[in-house]
């Protein structure tokens, strides 16, 4: 089991440098400021595996009222976080068994988190007992759907790799990626939970890949703003090898 302890007392995920995450940050942003998918403004949102709290400026840039819960299973995450951030609530906690009342949230907010908790049908069954009826949630995590990059490269290179929960994951994927979840595998999982998947965008088709292996290393510029081109032109098309996606719990 991976010790996320020690990886957040070692910087762990502390900025946007990274292409990918620079890439997943402009998605997010744009996702959370189209106020046609958030009818009703928040309240409290609990930002699920928040970290260091990296998103909670963009959080509270798109709901200034909004309250914030931190969450994680890190509590030198939280400890960090907390001292950027005094002013909002933390926990730390396992996704498969948050320690929130039933219908406490308002907005379920989780940034590639569902390839790291250990049973990912026991976190998305907690989300949705802790999400009020109404309630919306906004994540994003690696895409197992055929026909990105990615995916082909894997296919050609035997690349597919087992979980122990039966989804796979790619050799490309770092250690504590423990699944890779296609679309097919959320709905269900949703479904399952009682939840409603409302829509799903796509990144991370070919572009990215291109850009983080082959042009990174030349022109840092040049690669950003190739990566983007994924989002920009392709977010409707499921062959993505990282999602976007919106659900609700129904009223």
């Amino acid at each position: 089991m991976i010790d996320y302890n020690a990886r957040y007392a070692t910087g762990y995920m502390e900025g946007f440098t990274d292409l990918y995450e620079a890439a997943r940050l402009v998605a997010v942003r744009e996702v959370l400021a189209d106020r046609t998918l958030w009818p009703t403004p928040p309240g409290l949102i609990m930002d699920f595996a928040c970290g260091q709290g990296r998103y909670f400026p963009f959080l509270k840039e798109a709901f200034p009222a909004a309250r914030i819960l931190g969450v994680d299973i890190s509590f030198v995450g939280v400890q960090k976080a907390r001292l950027q951030f005094p002013d909002e609530r933390y926990t730390v906690g396992m996704g498969e068994a948050l320690p929130l009342a039933n219908g406490a949230i308002d907005l379920i907010f989780s940034i590639e988190t569902l390839e790291h908790v250990q049973d990912a049908r026991a976190t998305i069954d907690e989300w949705a007992r802790v999400l009020k009826p109404g309630g919306q949630i906004l994540f994003t995590t690696p895409c197992a759907n055929r026909f990105s990059l990615e995916w082909i490269l894997m296919a050609l290179s035997g690349g597919f790799q087992p979980s122990a929960d039966g989804y796979g994951r790619f050799r490309r994927d770092e250690p504590g990626h423990l699944r890779r979840l296609s679309t097919r595998h959320v709905a269900g999982l949703f479904a399952d939970a009682g939840l409603e998947v409302t829509r799903s965008r796509f990144r991370t088709h070919g572009f990215t890949t291109i850009a983080h292996d082959l042009i990174r290393p030349r022109s840092r510029r040049l690669a950003y703003r190739v990566a983007l081109l994924d989002w920009r032109l392709l977010r409707r098309l499921p062959n993505g090898a990282s999602m976007v996606v919106i659900g609700r719990k129904p009223l």
